[in-house]
């Protein structure tokens, strides 16, 4: 949780360098002090916790990826990293695509000039792994809650540029576009899926495009030059009518809630099927307003009901209209990635230790294994001396209480 970036001889395995992506006390660019007072902190003795909590706020949750002699790596950790100056934006009232925000932003505006400064620590962290065009130089990643997440009267606003998918120029690091899914979220409905670029035919011409995959339960699809939107596709999983509702007193359920929808397992893509195969899962959320401290205002409290069904689903959406092609369910929430190959299969794990392959044409299930532990990572394929292989990590997964293990697995065709 200290969100270091270490470079591994291939060869080897040594190490050939140890460096803190930023520097945790000041959220400025690191050297390598931070990395010494925390290899020096004697984790066992009690009164060194605040010191060690002060020095490791950041995580570094995301796989870096590697491209023209640079690294590319973001930080975790939603209450310290920051977000812009000026990040109140327009004090919208809906999303860009009609969905009403219960906000009060009377209050909101109120607050503005007392919260001024809620930039400063105002979240945004980068969980997933960026995608990149080298053709338009764009780097397109999404981006975390605004924080605090729920004592949301401290962040008047719409919290730019926090849950939203955004592009950058990947030479000078500009901002190119941007897009807030969820302006001003007090749901938990950050960007946590990476974004997946392909092209696509629409009325004879070929579309640019970029997708993601919400946790509010959409898939989104956008022009990846210009960030235009393009169009929403039908719900993958259940949303009632509470969504984007602000809770009461009383509490209220809401789905697809805040660990449902498309969390961080990516969506494929299939050039043969020319469609998307997005991970969702069923997973309502309790949201209750309770009594704040010292006098505050009211904040909101988030709770997982155990007694509530909660399911996952794999659904084929074609990006031309957004309609879901097919659609399977399974038993427990889809925590695993899908991986589309060239011979017409998709590939999947299940939260149960089923490892998983189906027709990616109507999703009929071809073949499975059973891992003995939760298949919560995506899949991935490869090739060596001519055979094609496929692998997937089986570990589980201990915040959703899936069975833990701890292996990688390989499969090959038979000879």
């Amino acid at each position: 949780a200290d969100a270091r970036l270490v470079a591994l001889d291939a060869a080897t395995g040594a190490r050939v360098w140890d460096m803190p992506v930023v520097d945790p006390t000041t959220g400025s660019p690191a050297d390598l002090t931070a990395l010494k007072e925390i290899k020096a902190i004697d984790v066992a003795k009690p009164e060194r916790a605040a010191t060690l909590a002060a020095l490791t706020r950041f995580a570094g949750n995301m796989a870096p990826v590697v491209y023209d002699g640079k690294i590319f790596v973001g930080v975790s950790g939603t209450g310290y990293s920051t977000a812009s100056e000026g990040w109140e934006g327009d004090f919208v009232g809906q999303t860009s695509f009609g969905d009403t925000l219960e906000r009060d932003l009377g209050a909101e505006r109120a607050n503005a000039d007392t919260y001024r400064d809620a930039w400063k620590t105002g979240g945004g962290s980068i969980y997933s792994s960026p995608s990149i065009d080298p053709e338009l130089g764009l780097i397109y990643f999404g981006t975390g809650n605004a924080s605090p997440g729920y004592d949301d009267y401290k962040r008047p606003g719409d919290n730019l540029y926090t849950a939203s998918l955004v592009a950058l120029d990947i030479h000078t690091g500009a901002l190119r576009w941007y897009h807030q899914i969820v302006p001003h979220d007090i749901w938990g409905y950050d960007v946590a899926s990476p974004p997946v670029l392909f092209d696509f035919l629409a009325n004879g011409t070929t579309v640019r495009a970029v997708a993601e995959a919400s946790k509010s339960g959409w898939l989104y699809i956008f022009d990846r030059e210009t960030g235009k939107p393009l169009r929403r596709s039908e719900a993958f999983v259940p949303q009632n009518d509470l969504l984007f509702r602000r809770p009461t007193p009383e509490g209220m359920l809401i789905a697809p809630g805040a660990a449902g929808g498309a969390n961080w397992p990516p969506t494929s893509y299939s050039p043969k099927t020319g469609w998307l195969y997005v991970s969702g899962t069923h997973n309502p959320t309790r949201y209750q307003l309770k009594p704040g401290e010292a006098g505050q205002p009211e904040r909101i409290v988030i709770s997982f009901d155990k007694t509530v069904e909660r399911w996952g689903t794999l659904s084929a959406i074609a990006p031309q209209d957004g309609k879901i092609k097919w659609q399977v369910r399974t038993d427990l929430p889809l925590v695993s990635g899908s991986l589309a190959t060239a011979g017409g299969l998709i590939f999947h794990g299940e939260s149960n230790g089923q490892f998983v392959a189906r027709n990616a044409q109507d999703g009929t299930a071809l073949w499975h294994f059973n891992t003995g532990a939760g298949v919560n990572a995506p899949p991935v394929t490869y090739a060596v001396g001519g055979k094609q292989f496929v692998a997937v990590a089986a570990g589980g997964h201990k915040l959703f209480d899936f069975p833990l293990g701890n292996a990688v697995i390989a499969f090959g065709l038979p000879d």
